[in-house]
């Protein structure tokens, strides 16, 4: 929700005063509070294999879920623990969400030259801390704003997960939002924009035409 505020100043510094937004993985978590807290800005969210929160505080996680996103308990549970575990093999431990078939619908979806890149920026000091903090802050304090995020959207919402993946997020969203349109992807694990950018692309220029048309 902190990032969601940063991203509403650099809008206003930008001087726009409504957008369309598309979030993927965390991203869409950001991009749920940006539309929740700022309904005036935001006329149409898309989100890519994300819910809106990993859970509610107070709510049990559903097995299934837990275990398809196991990671999250390891890297936000303890952070710094988890931090320094990786970081004695970065390298390996990206290709696990890289290039396995745990995230990915074809495990040949990102290049050496990519996954490189990857390990690069993971590999200066203090990020893979910073990135795990994402999903401390996940477990903790989005688990009570979602319990508190009553109100729901009005805008149009369209969420697609990775049939590989996430599968149909529809109800995750519909829980949250009043009109929310989406499925499953076909052929494709969470990362949508690298496994299906043809689909992202055509989806996107439908959902957001409207705002295109009005200028």
């Amino acid at each position: 929700r902190t990032l969601a505020a940063d991203v509403s100043e650099l809008l206003a510094q930008l001087g726009h005063e409504r957008v369309g937004v598309i979030g993927h993985d965390w991203g869409g978590a950001v991009a749920f509070y940006l539309a929740y807290d700022q309904r005036a800005l935001v006329e149409r969210l898309m989100i890519l294999d994300m819910v809106p929160g990993l859970i509610k505080a107070g709510d049990a996680f559903p097995l299934e879920f837990a275990l398809k996103i196991n990671h999250v308990f390891f890297h936000g549970g303890n952070p710094d623990w988890a931090a320094m575990l990786v970081s004695q093999n970065v390298d390996a431990y990206l290709r696990r969400f890289l290039t396995t078939l745990d995230f990915n619908y074809r495990p040949n979806v990102f290049s050496e030259d990519e996954i490189a890149e990857y390990v690069r920026v993971n590999s200066i000091p203090g990020s893979i801390r910073a990135g795990f903090q994402w999903y401390a802050a996940g477990l903790r304090e989005d688990a009570v704003n979602l319990a508190n995020a009553t109100e729901k959207l009005t805008i149009p919402v369209a969420a697609y997960g990775g049939a590989s993946f996430l599968g149909d997020i529809r109800a995750y969203w519909q829980a949250v939002a009043e009109q929310v349109e989406g499925e499953a992807v076909a052929e494709c694990g969470h990362f949508i924009p690298e496994e299906q950018p043809g689909f992202v692309i055509d989806a996107a220029r439908r959902f957001f035409a409207p705002l295109r048309a009005r200028g």
